[in-house]
């Protein structure tokens, strides 16, 4: 069952209620988000994740290798950009604190924010095509993970191709002489 991106259920937060989605019309729209980034493990201030130093020292060495499992998305005709969850995980094991904010500023089919949900870390991913907002939706279910849409955005971008093309049509007209 597909969910509705007009009516997700917003999910709470220790300070406030944010919506799973938000559109163009949201309150959230355009505003800095109250969603918490701060570390929730006990690791020394200057260690660049939770991990120890001979798992990092693994991961330096060799080849990663992954394999799928079930809640995976390996049909390219669902998405172009698939990847295991094992290895969003990886990354952000790496990488980050429980507790602090993963972005995916490409959400796709939001392989990320699964796995940033899994690590116990907080996740926000964006996304400009609404069916892969929905996909997205569909893979996180009930859970406590953000995924933000902007239909406005899109737009913009078109906009912004549109003016960069008649700009260059111009230039190639004004200097076709000069060139050949």
């Amino acid at each position: 069952m597909k969910p509705d991106i007009a009516s997700c259920d917003a999910q709470t937060t220790d300070e406030s209620k944010i919506p799973r989605v938000i559109e163009e019309s949201s309150e959230f729209y355009g505003q800095k988000l109250p969603v918490n980034a701060e570390r929730l493990c006990s690791c020394k201030p200057n260690h660049l994740s939770c991990i120890t130093a001979k798992e990092w020292l693994k991961c330096q060495i060799g080849v990663w290798q992954f394999s799928y499992e079930g809640r995976d998305i390996r049909d390219k005709k669902v998405h172009p950009a698939t990847f295991p969850i094992s290895l969003a995980r990886k990354v952000i094991e790496l990488f980050t604190h429980e507790g602090e904010l993963v972005l995916d500023p490409f959400v796709g089919s939001g392989t990320t924010l699964v796995a940033a949900n899994d690590t116990n870390r907080n996740a926000v991913g964006f996304d400009l095509k609404e069916e892969y907002v929905r996909l997205c939706g569909e893979r996180l279910g009930p859970r406590l993970v953000l995924v933000v849409f902007s239909i406005l955005c899109e737009s913009r971008v078109r906009s912004f191709l549109d003016k960069t093309q008649k700009c260059r049509s111009r230039i190639s007209k004004l200097y076709k002489d000069k060139i050949n």
